[in-house]
């Protein structure tokens, strides 16, 4: 059995995998007209092997479950690692590490493989596909998946999609170069974007978002979004009479039609189709309800969000019975039911044309190890691989963008001594520098400056939290994060420690011998006062972490 075999066989028991599961199968039958955006017939897609694929990928590799509160791939590697083939480390590393893209064939070498050019990226990788590299040639273009092997190549995805056209390679190119002149980090594509683009049009040919997907095809072509906007405004004052457009009277169309022939690369019959849609939902509902390049879900019922307000507080209980920070609970608690309520009032707005990519700070950090190993070798990046803990943090950040200084203070001051992840103050400070090293490189790759931002507080926990995690090693005992109230230390005498609690209250306790001596004023403790005077610590932070308390950012 070749490789290619086997690692078909081991997708299509994941497949068989999620069926199996009562909560998977459900959520993967549910969420296919979220993937097919508009444009779903179960009938069909269940006859369509390759659509069905990319919705598996989609669901496996990239979607956050809201019941599991993570990945499909990391309940069915629990579950049953063995039959998914999962315990292999190597095959889970391979589609956790995958991403989907818009690629364009740099070189091929017949019989042997290609190398691909990311156009979002702007990444090189290397394929083995003998049979593509038989048949593609440089310039053309391919819109899939890509897994990496063991053997530093890639493989593509069997649901990837070929193309051979030179005027749509060059409207991409262009396009996503605007989208990373005008925006900060990375330009990432997911596979649901994917579906979009290149695999959505339904059996009447009518798009479910004609103005969104009208917008997405003039943009690639080259035309400013202010022109863009102009028009549909003008064509949403325009009368829309079908009986007219079959006779070639569109008089709305044709001066944009002249536009186009004249200063941009757009395939006219292709515009002209999409702009009779457009007009039609534009004449009909009026501006403001296309999107860039994301179709959206309709607007929300008031029972729709009361049910998702019930299932934001069911995730915040589960969570903190998981044991996750009360504090860090009722921020996320609060943003999100602030987001709901907001997301159902009036109109959609125009979604932005940043790709929401949960996952992507972890994917960053592998880049940067990959980066790492390749100019400095692997001991140095076994120095860094701690740093994929913060990825698993941040799993739920979806654009990397919108990674803040905050999320950095929760991280270092917070999470990292609740989880225990670190076992000692020299473990402490190895993450300390790995995640230095990791910020440096994104100021510098990726212009940003969150390493100018945060640097100072990272001088302050080099000291503190390598201290800390070893006063959590000495804690009174272990509690559920529920437990215990939040207490700053103001001063420390002879085991006797004044502290001050939220409200402002202080009093004198008793701090055991041990755990005294690594603890210093401004630190943290979530504790309880006991009758007798002594103090039961569960759990201690630096004096950074004041930060998360005051709310900045």
């Amino acid at each position: 059995m070749t490789q290619g075999d086997e690692f078909e066989q081991r997708f299509e028991a994941l497949e068989g995998l999620v069926r199996e599961d009562e909560v998977l199968a459900r959520e993967f039958q549910e969420s296919a007209p979220e993937f097919f955006q508009g444009r779903f017939d179960a009938a069909r897609v269940e006859q369509d092997e390759l659509a069905r694929r990319r919705h598996l990928e989609w669901f496996l590799l990239e979607r956050t479950s809201p019941n599991i509160e993570g990945l499909a791939l990391q309940r069915i590697a629990e579950s049953d690692p063995e039959r998914s083939g999962l315990d292999d480390p190597l095959f889970l590393a391979t589609l956790m590490n995958s991403h989907a893209g818009i690629f364009e064939v740099s070189s091929a070498k017949p019989g042997e493989g290609l190398w691909l050019r990311d156009l979002a990226s702007r990444g090189e990788y290397p394929v083995l596909a003998p049979e593509a590299a038989s048949v593609l040639e440089k310039g053309d273009l391919i819109a899939g998946r890509l897994f990496p092997t063991e053997e530093g190549a890639h493989r593509l995805s069997l649901a990837a999609a070929f193309y051979r056209n030179r005027s749509l390679l060059d409207a991409l190119r262009d396009d996503l170069e605007r989208a990373r002149a005008t925006r900060r980090g990375v330009a990432r594509i997911n596979q649901r974007e994917l579906e979009s683009m290149f695999f959505a049009a339904d059996a009447t040919g009518k798009p479910a978002d004609p103005v969104g997907e009208a917008r997405a095809l003039l943009l690639r072509s080259g035309v400013e979004r202010d022109q863009v906007d102009i028009w549909f405004e003008e064509l949403a004052d325009t009368p829309f009479e079908r009986e007219r457009l079959v006779v070639g009277v569109d008089d709305a169309l044709g001066p944009i039609l002249d536009r186009l022939a004249f200063d941009s690369s757009v395939d006219l019959d292709a515009a002209r189709r999409a702009l009779v849609h457009a007009w039609e939902s534009l004449a009909t509902r009026g501006i403001g309800r296309g999107i860039s390049l994301t179709p959206q879900a309709a607007p929300r019922t008031k029972s729709q969000t009361t049910v998702d307000t019930a299932r934001a507080l069911a995730e915040f209980e589960a969570k903190r019975k998981a044991g996750l920070p009360l504090d860090q609970l009722f921020s996320d608690l609060e943003k999100e039911l602030a987001l709901e309520e907001a997301s159902g009032i009036g109109d959609l707005e125009e979604a932005s044309p940043a790709p929401d990519f949960p996952g992507v700070v972890g994917a960053m950090i592998t880049e940067f190890l990959w980066e790492t190993e390749r100019d400095a070798g692997s001991a140095r990046v076994e120095d860094l691989r701690p740093l994929e803990s913060f990825g698993r943090y941040a799993h739920d950040i979806g654009v990397f963008e919108n990674l803040s200084t905050r999320d950095l203070l929760s991280y270092t001051a917070w999470w990292l001594p609740e989880s225990g992840e670190l076992s000692s103050g020299d473990d402490a400070r190895g993450l300390l520098a790995a995640l230095s090293s990791f910020l440096r490189w994104v100021d510098e790759t990726q212009d940003l400056d969150l390493y100018a931002q945060f640097h100072p507080t990272l001088s302050g926990l080099s000291d503190s939290l390598p201290r800390v995690i070893e006063a959590n090693r000495r804690h009174t005992r272990s509690a559920d994060p529920s437990q215990g109230e939040l207490y700053e230390i103001v001063s420390l005498t002879d085991g006797i420690a004044h502290v001050r609690d939220r409200g402002g209250v202080e009093s004198n306790v008793q701090i055991e011998h041990d755990l005294a001596e690594w603890l210093k004023p401004e630190d943290r403790v979530r504790a309880n006062r006991m009758d007798d005077g002594r103090f039961a610590v569960y759990c201690c932070y630096p004096p950074e972490a004041r930060g998360l308390a005051a709310g900045a950012r």
